[in-house]
């Protein structure tokens, strides 16, 4: 998620000629899928059920191509607002993903839109990511963020780069509360949803092992790289949000 800002000039890293094109391409996305919102949450499952959902699975796509996808749905006790200042003030913060070694460019950064590129170490596996991520706040009183990248990960097999797209879709919105629970109507309560979605980039992928062996070695990245690792920095996320959440609540109210 993207860091709130006030207006500024867009700050650009020295390298802007050359990565020009890659994050156009990637914005575009990034604006179309905004569109894809509605049809890729109903596609992975996550309705407006209250149940919670704390998904992650490598699969096989219609295609062949091998994916992993991670999905979250959960109710939380705070204002779309408290939440937004909270994940804006936490996403630069490298220290909640155990991150060492990293580096950051900043390629464009505006109000609502960040290009950025990070080198980071995790578990031993050295990660190159670049990507584009932009919010959109709605009428409705719900904010979006989606975001496209490309990562690069090492094959322990064959020790070639595998480049890695991923597209990410994140929905936190007013969630309407029962009347019997006036008690609490005082409260704000919010539904927090997400999707993510990645897979090998065949045009950024190397080329010099068979298909048959570059699906194999996909599968096998995906599965005992990719998904653990990936599974780590969410649960770390979620962990630093909720007790950062907490403390500004308990804050609030010792001040009143």
């Amino acid at each position: 998620m993207l860091r709130s800002c006030n207006p500024t000039p867009p700050y650009l890293y020295p390298q802007r000629e050359a990565h020009a094109p890659f994050f156009e391409t990637l914005e575009r996305n990034v604006e179309a899928r905004y569109h894809q919102l509605e049809q890729v949450f109903k596609e992975a499952g996550l309705t407006e059920n209250p149940l919670e959902i704390l998904d992650a699975q490598v699969g096989t796509s219609l295609n062949g191509g091998a994916f992993v996808n991670f999905k979250t749905s959960r109710i939380i006790p705070f204002s779309v607002a408290e939440i937004n200042e909270v994940a804006l003030m936490l996403s630069k913060n490298a220290a909640i993903m155990n991150l060492t070694g990293g580096t950051s460019q900043i390629f464009k950064q505006t109000e609502k839109s960040l290009a950025y590129q990070k080198q980071f170490e995790l578990s031993g596996v050295r990660i190159n990511v670049r990507g584009v991520s932009k919010r959109y706040h709605e009428k409705n009183g719900r904010t979006v963020v989606i975001w496209n990248g490309v990562s690069e990960w090492p094959s322990k097999s064959t020790g070639q780069i595998i480049a890695i797209e991923e597209k990410g879709w994140v929905s936190v919105k007013p969630y309407p509360q029962s009347r019997k629970s006036s008690k609490v109507a005082s409260s704000p309560v919010s539904l927090l949803q997400s999707y993510v979605y990645m897979t090998p980039d065949s045009t950024e992928s190397a080329t010099t092992i068979s298909k048959e062996a570059t699906q194999s070695d996909h599968v096998a990245i995906l599965s005992d790289v990719v998904l653990p690792l990936y599974k780590q920095i969410f649960k770390a996320r979620r962990q630093i949000m909720e007790n950062t959440l907490l403390e500004r609540s308990i804050q609030r109210r010792l001040r009143t």
